[in-house]
């Protein structure tokens, strides 16, 4: 299974520098974001949209803090009899330190997602995938403006935790249940350059791209593989849920507006974003981002609004 979830790390440090007058701030936004199963020998591709919210919160001149919560959700249609259904729930929250061109950022994350292929002909659930992860980072961060163009890295270490866990059920077979625990650390770096671009008052817009890397440098895995001659209804025993979790995490306010990979390898990422600033209190963006350097590159888009009070 590789699942992506990509929103705008770039955006909010951009945003952030150029209005910091601002105290507090609301951030919605729609994305897309990818995954794919293998089931019966054919990869299964979903891309659903979904919803997130955040809310972040300066506590002090040095201080922030936020919390935020997305949700996507997708039914894909695999043949006449077959149909699969995806649910993505994710939460987050974060604080932050400031001291003058720098920022420092300890951030909790928790991922959770199911798919389900239904058999309508039979009346049987055949695929069953979960996955469930908490994940840990510490951040690092640098920005500074030379006249209207605005430069920011980051270094970033991220430890994540996740079990998994897969039922397979074909016909006149027992159900092969698949579980397994694993644990991964990432090391990343990324760079920032983005332009402020003044318009008629009082709309400005914020041009930029950003360019990072993740490297993984500890893994551990434990695989459990049994046949099951139980009734699906019966699995519930089962208290493991499962999960992949390498989540890229990156931005110094907002928890979900990182770039996350369910995933086992290094891997890099390109993101391209425009901001738009409607005056003192309103903001329109929209990002792009591509990964390379792996198996499974994708792309991946995202349109938010946000409201700084």
């Amino acid at each position: 299974m590789i699942i992506k979830h990509l929103t705008n790390l770039s955006l909010v440090l951009s945003i952030f520098f150029y209005t910091s007058t601002w105290a507090h701030s609301v951030y919605l936004s729609t994305s897309k974001v990818e995954q794919t199963i293998n089931f019966r020998q054919q990869d299964v591709m979903f891309e659903p949209d979904g919803l997130s919210a955040q809310l972040n919160l300066d506590l002090s001149n040095n201080w922030s803090w936020s919390i935020d919560y997305a949700k996507w959700q997708q039914d894909e249609v695999i043949s006449r009899r077959l149909t699969a259904d995806l649910d993505v729930t994710a939460f987050g929250t974060s604080v932050s330190y400031y001291y003058q061109d720098w920022s420092f950022t300890a951030f909790y994350t928790q991922w959770e997602d199911e798919v389900k292929v239904y058999d309508s002909q039979d009346n049987v659930t055949p695929y069953r995938e979960t996955t469930e992860s908490p994940s840990y980072a510490i951040q690092a961060a640098w920005g500074k403006a030379y006249d209207l163009w605005y430069f920011s890295s980051s270094l970033n270490l991220q430890r994540n935790e996740w079990d998994y866990f897969k039922r397979i059920k074909t016909r006149d077979r027992p159900a092969e249940l698949i579980a397994e625990d694993a644990d991964n650390t990432f090391v990343s770096a990324s760079a920032d350059l983005s332009r402020f671009i003044e318009l008629s008052n009082p709309f400005a817009l914020i041009a930029g791209s950003e360019i990072s890397w993740h490297e993984l440098v500890d893994e551990t895995a434990d695989t459990r593989q049994s046949r099951n001659y139980n009734r699906p209804n019966n699995q519930n025993r089962h208290n493991r849920n499962a999960g992949r979790a390498n989540n890229r995490q990156g931005s110094n306010q907002n928890r979900l507006a990182l770039s996350s990979q369910f995933a086992s390898e290094s891997y890099g990422n390109i993101n391209l974003y425009l901001i738009c600033l409607l005056g003192d209190n309103w903001s329109l963006d929209a990002s792009y981002n591509r990964d390379f350097a792996t198996d499974n590159d994708s792309n991946a888009w995202s349109f938010g609004v946000g409201y700084n009070f």
